[in-house]
């Protein structure tokens, strides 16, 4: 392995139960010239990263406790490769996914992301995901993550540093924002490309310990697209639009928990966003009591404001 690695691998740990699968899935790549990094943020994970005796790995604790975007930057600090990749800690990598992806990257110098498929993995059991777009370059990005809420996680990708670097020129990443969405959409904006190849070679957990299912998994989301800047101003009007049916999903959320008042704030943050919500945050208001149809309404309103969407860039 050369002095300063190829690529760099690190993966964002704080779940004990799921950490030696990763760990040893990317040791046992294809591609060898590679550093891996354990950022632990649980700060009691150093026995699982001792017991693997390789000397490219790397254990760092964490110094303070962040969220997942706040793990995401620190652990990238931390990498020294030109290539780049982010591993949840309860995702595993198939054995040639590094040597493919860097093939990607290496054959196309505007790509600032090269990006395989997955395959859900609920108890041993498999099944493949479908592919987030064609093989290949994938094209007007910006809007298919507003839109269409393309999201591809990083566990899926290799990322080129310098698209990295150029990302957060245009707007440093904040704690407390999906990493997923920030990075994705950051790198559209700044020019590089998505390239798409159609091998599946990520396997996903699936479990309820998973971020999306938990509790704070809404305030993300709506967080996400409150602190997302976009120049653009038809891009700009498609975030607000995303960010007015969040907090549509957020509101109808806190009505089923007696939560009134903050369901009240977002309902209102909603109509000032996107005043096409006006009615929904309305008649929401007006059904609080009447609970079970409280899920139908946010759907609804979602759907309106998806259909406004496509109004807007058709």
């Amino acid at each position: 392995m050369s002095e300063v690695p190829v690529v760099s691998i690190a993966i964002r740990a704080y779940r004990r139960a799921w950490l030696g699968g990763a760990i040893a899935s990317v040791l046992g790549q294809t591609w060898r010239d590679l550093e891996l990094v354990i950022y632990d943020d649980a700060g009691d994970l150093e026995d699982i990263a001792a017991s693997f005796h390789d000397d490219r790995l790397r254990y760092v604790r964490a110094e303070e406790k962040t969220g997942t975007s706040g793990r995401f930057a620190a652990a990238v600090a931390l990498c020294r490769g030109r290539y780049i990749g982010v591993l949840d800690d309860d995702d595993r990598y198939e054995p040639e996914l590094v040597e493919r992806l860097v093939s990607v990257l290496e054959t196309n110098a505007r790509a600032g992301a090269a990006v395989c498929r997955a395959v859900r993995d609920v108890e041993g059991v498999r099944t493949v995901e479908p592919a987030p777009g064609p093989p290949g370059r994938q094209t007007d990005l910006a809007r298919k993550i507003l839109i269409e809420r393309w999201v591809v996680v990083p566990s899926m990708m290799l990322l080129r540093r310098a698209a990295l670097d150029a990302a957060e020129a245009l707007q440093p990443m904040p704690d407390g924002v999906a990493p997923d969405v920030f990075v994705n959409i950051r790198l559209a904006l700044t020019g590089w490309d998505h390239v798409l190849i159609d091998d599946v070679l990520t396997v996903r957990g699936w479990h309820d310990e998973q971020l999306s299912r938990a509790s704070s998994y809404h305030d993300t989301a709506v967080a996400t697209f409150e602190r997302l800047r976009i120049a653009d101003p038809v891009l700009d009007r498609l975030r607000r639009m995303e960010l007015a049916r969040l907090l549509i999903v957020r509101a109808s959320q806190y009505l089923l928990s007696n939560r009134r008042a903050e369901a009240l704030a977002d309902l209102r943050a909603a109509r000032e966003t996107d005043p096409a919500v006006k009615w929904f945050a309305r008649r929401l208001l007006v059904l609080a009591a009447r609970m079970p149809v409280l899920g139908v309404m946010a759907a609804r309103a979602g759907r309106e404001v998806r259909r406004r969407v496509r109004s807007v860039v058709s």
